[in-house]
């Protein structure tokens, strides 16, 4: 209930401590979660895997260390 309406962006989603937040997140229920990495193959198999519905992991390609692509990623998840 904590999480209710609520949605999460995990960075380096792509493998490692980020891949495993991510799946926290989702078992937890939060609404979305939208996981970023530069590798975008790699995000969306974790993406894919941790939520097969595909109804609250979102994989998005973004290099955050580039702040024009983290403007652009953020302004598509307020959407």
């Amino acid at each position: 209930m904590r999480f209710l309406n609520k949605i999460a962006v995990v960075t380096g989603a792509a493998q490692g401590i980020g891949a495993a937040i991510a799946k926290r997140f989702c078992e937890e229920n939060i609404e979305k979660v939208y996981l970023l990495d530069m590798n975008f193959k790699k995000t969306d198999m974790v993406a894919k895997n941790i939520d097969p519905s595909g109804n609250h992991a979102v994989a998005l390609a973004c290099n955050v260390a580039d702040r024009k692509e983290v403007n652009e990623v953020f302004n598509e998840i307020l959407q």
